[in-house]
C-alpha cells in the first residue's frame, strides 16, 4: 500500500483524480507520472527530460497489519503482520461509544484483548473503530481465517450490524 498527500507537486491538482498506468500514479491535469517512491518518472510535455530526483510527491509512512493499512506522518509504529485478512469495513453515523456498544452485541465474546476479540466458535477477529468525526466512525474487521465461508458470514454480520445501529439511532 502507498499513501500520499493528495496534491501533485506541479500544479497542486488532486492526485486522487488521477489514475494508475504501468505501475505509476498519473496526475490527471498534465499527465506527470510518479513511481511508488513518490518520485516523478515522466513529464509528457518534455519526454526528453529526465525529472530531477528532488521532484517528488509527498508520501507518508505505511504499515500493513491485521488486514488493515496504518498511516503515520512520523515513523511507523505498527509492526507488520500479514497473517490477517480484511473482511469488511462499515461506515456509521454514530459516535465511537455507540459503535463499541453495537460491536458488543454483534459478537459472542469469550475474551477481548486490545482490539482482538476471540469468538466462541474458535474464530479470532480484529476490530478497529476509527473515529471520522464527532458523529461518525468506521468499523474495520479482519480475521486470521483464509477460508471464505466464515469470512463471508462475518461480512454479512457486519452489514446487519450497520443496519441495527442505524435503526437504533432513528428510534
Amino acid at each position: 500500500a502507498h499513501v500520499w498527500h493528495d496534491r501533485c507537486p506541479h500544479r497542486g491538482m488532486r492526485l486522487s483524480f488521477g489514475f494508475v498506468k504501468e505501475n505509476r500514479l498519473t496526475c490527471l491535469y498534465h499527465g506527470w507520472e510518479y513511481g511508488s517512491d513518490g518520485g516523478c518518472q515522466k513529464i509528457p510535455a518534455h519526454p526528453e527530460v529526465t525529472p530531477p530526483k528532488t521532484l517528488c510527491a509527498d508520501i507518508l509512512n505505511v504499515s500493513e497489519s491485521y488486514g488493515m493499512v496504518f498511516v503515520s506522518a512520523g515513523e511507523n509504529t505498527v509492526e507488520t503482520n500479514t497473517e490477517w485478512v480484511s473482511v469488511r469495513s462499515i461506515f456509521l453515523e454514530c459516535d465511537r461509544a455507540q459503535a463499541l456498544a453495537g460491536i458488543a452485541e454483534f459478537v459472542e465474546i469469550t475474551e477481548a484483548q486490545e482490539n482482538q476479540v476471540y469468538l466462541n466458535k474458535g474464530n479470532t477477529v480484529a476490530v478497529a473503530v476509527q473515529p471520522c468525526s464527532r458523529t461518525s466512525c468506521a468499523i474495520h474487521l479482519s480475521t486470521r481465517s483464509t477460508n471464505p465461508t466464515p469470512r463471508l458470514a462475518l461480512a454479512k454480520r457486519m452489514v446487519a450490524l450497520r443496519r441495527k445501529i442505524n435503526q437504533g439511532l432513528r428510534t
